[in-house]
């Protein structure tokens, strides 16, 4: 999901100009987001949207992490818990109405809630930890 840094209407997947104001929607480079499951670093496509969960159900435009060889279950995670998306160069998380919440910080974020993320911050979805670092190209 993209959305328009000047206007915040939500860009059609592939979308290159806002249909609603006419602005460019990505810039030439964006930040490179990793994130760090136990001892493992994962490097998405910043471009695609992020789908955390246990089973997530794959949606186009979209990349998939599944946690399910994380002992996610006894941890609380939700098959469909979270998404991050990149937008006007920043990362934001929102939880798709999880059953057991996300928290960013220690700090819990409402369902369908769009929240910036940060370099070194801490997202928990239920019980299960992931460390996000960003790096600006």
């Amino acid at each position: 999901m993209k959305v328009c840094p000047y206007c915040a209407t939500e860009a059609l997947f592939g979308s290159i100009y806002c249909e609603q104001c006419g602005e460019a929607l990505f810039q030439s480079s964006p930040p490179e987001i990793f994130l760090v499951i136990g001892s493992q670093t994962i490097t998405p496509n910043p471009s695609l949207s992020i789908l955390l969960g246990r089973d997530p159900t794959p949606v186009s435009g979209s990349q998939v992490i599944s946690l399910e060889n994380y002992s996610q279950e006894e941890m609380g995670v939700s098959r469909n818990h979270a998404i991050i998306f990149l937008s006007d160069s920043k990362f934001f998380i929102k939880d798709t109405s999880s059953t057991n919440g996300t928290w960013l910080n220690m700090n819990k974020i409402k369902p369908q809630e769009a929240v910036e993320i940060h370099d070194n911050d801490r997202i928990r979805l239920a019980n299960f930890e992931i460390l996000v670092n960003i790096r600006k190209r």
